[in-house]
């Protein structure tokens, strides 16, 4: 019967500001209590709002991914906005394809060689960096020139 309960849970995303940096746990709380599973969290990070929440112009931010059965996030989504502690959240589910390539890209930028060009040269090749060309510096003088042939 457990098994049928797992294959029946959806993975989800809350977003989540709070006022302090442990009122996460509150959350945390409120998702052990639906036996949600915690597949990742995120650091919670403080951040300046550009307008006031509740009389607050700092929140943290933070996200949790974790998978519950569909037919509770609907209570799950009333006890959070019940809860004074989390100023806003977002639920939403994370397209599988959208997440695994995400951690895929990551993981490439963390890995990524820097890009190098080679050219070929006469003795074979050898691995040259390309400098930025800058353009010619034009006189004034010249640039008028230019313009009165152009109108006439």
């Amino acid at each position: 019967m457990e098994e049928q309960k797992d294959i029946q849970k959806r993975e989800y995303e809350i977003g989540y500001l709070a006022k302090e940096e442990n009122d996460r746990q509150e959350i945390m709380k409120l998702l052990s209590g639906y036996r949600a599973v915690i597949l990742n969290e995120g650091k919670t990070s403080k951040i300046n709002l550009s307008y006031p929440i509740k009389k607050e112009k700092s929140a943290y931010f933070g996200f949790i991914w974790f998978s519950l059965e569909p037919e509770f996030i609907k209570e799950l989504t009333e006890k959070i906005k019940l809860n004074g502690k989390i100023l806003r959240f977002l639920i939403i589910t994370p397209p599988v394809q959208l997440r695994d390539k995400k951690i895929a890209l990551r993981a490439r930028e963390i890995i990524k060689p820097p890009k190098i060009k080679k050219q070929p040269s006469l003795e074979g090749e050898q691995i040259k960096i390309q400098k930025e060309e800058t353009p010619a510096v034009i006189d004034n003088e010249l640039l008028e020139k230019k313009l009165e042939e152009i109108l006439k």
